[in-house]
């Protein structure tokens, strides 16, 4: 008996220390993304659009020619990412090949704007990104930029 006292304490001493998780508010954050992104975009004299169906924002550099990328398709890029405080992330200096339907949203619905040989910056708010958890060196909640270049798509 003394050692299941034992126990029990030991399990409730260490729930008790633990943090409190707060409680995520999603429309606060996309708030606040909002807000950090259209910050950015003024500071840098961005000349950005908002995606119509999403939040979004882009600035097209180069349209590009030709067929645009699917959902479906095979992109072929070099990009850079970063955090909207300017810490580069993830780079490719050399044309890497992606699934479009297995990147982050915020590439799906970006990518599909230009076509081969065009470039785009997507300002991504972290519900386009990866959201509320982290990944990487990547903390939950960040705001990303993303300046990719589009050598080919299959």
């Amino acid at each position: 008996m003394k050692k299941c006292l034992l126990i029990l304490s030991v399990v409730v001493i260490a729930f008790a220390s633990c943090k409190k998780i707060e409680d995520f508010d999603p429309v606060k954050q996309a708030a606040e993304d909002d807000a950090a992104i259209k910050k950015y975009i003024n500071v840098t004299n961005a000349s950005a659009v908002k995606d119509s169906t999403s939040s979004l924002y882009y600035t097209i550099i180069n349209p590009g020619t030709g067929p645009r990328p699917n959902i479906n398709s095979t992109v072929t890029v070099t990009y850079v990412g970063k955090t909207i405080g300017g810490s580069v992330f993830d780079q490719s200096t050399t044309d890497a090949a992606f699934l479009l339907n297995r990147l982050i949203l915020g590439w799906q619905i970006g990518l599909p704007k230009i076509g081969t040989g065009g470039e785009i910056i997507l300002y991504v708010p972290s519900a386009l990104g990866y959201g509320n958890v982290s990944a990487g060196p990547l903390g939950p909640n960040t705001v990303l930029i993303f300046d990719i270049k589009l050598s080919g798509i299959n």
